[in-house]
């Protein structure tokens, strides 16, 4: 009676489980551990939900942990993963690993093409945990971002100050996001002033002469301002069935090249 009070029971039950592939992960070579994010994705696409998959996934990070950061986690660690997972609270001491215990649930919870999102107290730890931990996701072909600051747009006009570099592109994530807009604007801005010859590209999945203009889904004050700074605008979702390789600067048949002076648009394709 006692036991089918333990809250911890079926918690122990699901570590059994992650524990059972560990061997397994140990043997496969890097290539085929980056691979299995690939085949998640596909699992899911299949009809497996993420807690059919949590078991084999938290062993494939807790492999590739130990090999980019010499980290393997504890059981312990992978207990509060597979709480976090459940929308529960996993209470966890300064030094006890919960940076490193999130990657197996912000994984997981990744391989829906949805994001995930990890919130930590400051900026200095968001920008020290993604550069290390950012290692896991990045081995396993996921992207991380950080709080955009100051010294991350200083970086960005020091990177584009080389005669060489062209221009700049603004892609990954969604730019036109209406909570993106205010610091994207100021960015564009700012890369315009200080290189006026340079180029700017930006990918949306938002459609420009829909829902960039008054009254479309991400027009905000701030749309127009981005608009005016991009030269190259290419819109629309990639959507999976109309890929096409011989593309140029676009995936999908769908996606429009659109190139833009001072917002307005003056022609179409390349």
């Amino acid at each position: 009676m006692f036991n089918s009070l333990n809250p911890l029971k079926p918690v122990k039950s699901v570590l059994k489980q992650v524990n059972g592939w560990a061997e397994q992960m140990a043997q496969l070579d890097d290539q085929s551990l980056k691979d299995k994010t690939t085949e998640f994705r596909e699992r899911l696409d299949k009809g497996e939900s993420l807690d059919d998959l949590l078991p084999e996934a938290y062993a494939v990070v807790r492999e590739v942990a130990k090999r980019v950061l010499g980290m393997f986690p504890y059981d312990v660690q992978v207990m509060g993963a597979i709480v976090m997972h459940q929308g529960n609270i996993a209470e966890m001491s300064t030094g006890e690993g919960k940076t490193l215990t999130a990657t197996m649930p912000v994984y997981l919870n990744a391989l829906t093409g949805q994001g995930a999102i990890l919130v930590t107290t400051n900026e200095y730890l968001a920008k020290r945990d993604a550069e290390e931990m950012g290692q896991v996701y990045e081995f396993l072909g996921l992207t991380i971002g950080v709080p955009f600051t100051e010294e991350t747009q200083d970086k960005i006009l020091e990177l584009l100050a080389p005669s060489y570099i062209e221009g700049f592109s603004l892609l990954g994530g969604e730019p036109f996001e209406p909570e993106n807009q205010p610091v994207l604007a100021e960015l564009l801005e700012e890369i315009r002033r200080t290189f006026p010859d340079k180029s700017i590209w930006c990918y949306s999945g938002y459609l420009f002469d829909k829902d960039m203009v008054p009254g479309g889904k991400v027009y905000t004050p701030f749309t127009d301002r981005m608009l005016s700074c991009i030269d190259v605008l290419v819109d629309g979702e990639f959507i999976q069935e109309l890929k096409n390789l011989s593309l140029q600067f676009r995936g999908s048949s769908n996606q429009r090249i659109l190139h833009l002076k001072d917002g307005k648009l003056i022609k179409e394709g390349l």
